[in-house]
């Protein structure tokens, strides 16, 4: 609200209670006194009501204006990063830092209806604090999501990255002092920061780094500890075993179709044996994750039909588990967009490519060609 409507309003309270107190002197008792009679003012016939309903209205327009203020700036704060592709693949050219693309004779635009949200799933047990910081540090981003929202054609993708994609990540020292771009897995740059704002923040520019360019607008990390809370929230999720667990768990035989509660569920999603010697235990955790995040996506939608506030209510039980730019103004316009089924029936896709070890660790090596043209299917319209 302006401060002219402000002034407007506070001027119309004043001259209500004035017409109240006048109002009330006229009608009052005497106390065992007579009455005088005294001459009364000629007034306009529901001048006071007419003064009460103006002010009731101005009073239901800020409210109005309030909630819709609200929404107006969650749809402008998820929708205000452009696009800025500096890099591409052969063959393909770019107008405009990639708003327009050229690529096998066809023309691309970027879709300025899209919205993204980078989730990390951090392999600490609890959101760093100092002291967990010098102890253990910041901690690293296991499982990598990029939510994509397209408000036109009502369609999410889920693209699936592998925590170990090689990427040039900012790399700075433990106060925070920048020290120069190294090229390293990409859960590495959530570490390089101080395991909360700062970590998200890196996290962002290396993603975009990998996906040439393209806008990330919001951001959450969830530590480990949310895991199980989010699985039993909507009575656990049902899987069919895609790997052999049952050396951590006895129930998560290959094949075996499992209910999974508590703890399970982030046995399920985050176990792998770190000294294998298959460099692929990663992307067999993947291929877990992916099953697992579609089955307990289709469980919220169909939770969702009958409590559209459902994704609010999971957020806020993970809240302390979590560090995340999503505000209430962001919030506000992503609840609405819950109520279409279609956005969240989501597809996830994972990016595409090899794995192979470099100085003893293991990397993931992108289909550069592959993932730029998941890139046009997602974030751009053909012309």
């Amino acid at each position: 609200m302006s401060r002219q409507d402000k002034k407007e309003l506070e001027q119309l309270n004043q001259e209500l209670n004035q017409e109240l107190s006048e109002y009330a002197r006229e009608h009052e008792g005497d106390m065992g006194k007579d009455k005088k009679i005294q001459p009364k003012r000629k007034k306009k016939k529901g001048k006071l009501w007419k003064k009460i309903l103006v002010v009731l209205l101005v009073l239901i327009i800020v409210a109005i204006l309030g909630v819709a203020g609200l929404f107006a700036m969650g749809k402008g704060s998820l929708f205000k990063d452009l696009v800025n592709m500096k890099d591409t693949i052969h063959g393909a050219k770019t107008e405009d830092n990639g708003d327009l693309i050229v690529y096998n004779g066809e023309k691309y635009r970027y879709n300025k209806d899209v919205t993204s949200i980078l989730c990390m799933g951090i392999d600490n047990e609890e959101i760093a604090d100092d002291e967990t910081l010098k102890e253990k540090g910041a901690g690293q981003a296991d499982s990598i999501f990029l939510i994509v929202i397209d408000t036109k054609k009502n369609k999410t993708t889920l693209l699936n990255i592998s925590r170990d994609s090689e990427v040039d990540i900012n790399v700075y020292d433990e106060n925070m002092k920048y020290q120069g771009v190294k090229t390293a897995q990409l859960c590495l740059a959530y570490a390089y920061g101080d395991g909360k704002e700062k970590s998200c923040e890196n996290m962002i520019t290396s993603v975009k780094r990998l996906l040439y360019g393209m806008p990330i607008d919001s951001y959450i990390s969830m530590n480990l500890s949310g895991i199980s809370v989010l699985n039993d929230a909507i009575g656990g999720v049902d899987v069919n075993v895609l790997e052999d667990l049952s050396n951590v768990d006895p129930e998560l035989k290959q094949g075996a179709n499992v209910t999974l509660h508590g703890d399970q569920a982030e046995t399920y999603v985050r176990y792998r044996d770190a000294y294998s010697a298959d460099i692929g235990t990663n992307n067999n955790r993947m291929q877990r994750q992916k099953q697992y995040v579609s089955a307990f996506i289709q469980k919220v939608v169909e939770q969702s039909k009958q409590d559209i506030m459902l994704p609010l209510d999971l957020y806020k039980m993970v809240a302390d588990d979590s560090v995340t730019n999503l505000n209430a103004a962001k919030m506000s316009y992503l609840v609405s967009l819950a109520g279409k089924s279609d956005l969240l029936d989501a597809e996830v896709i994972t990016v595409p490519g090899k794995v192979f070890k470099k100085n003893g660790f293991t990397r993931y090596d992108v289909d550069d060609k592959a993932l730029f043209e998941i890139i046009l299917d997602v974030f751009y319209d053909k012309e």
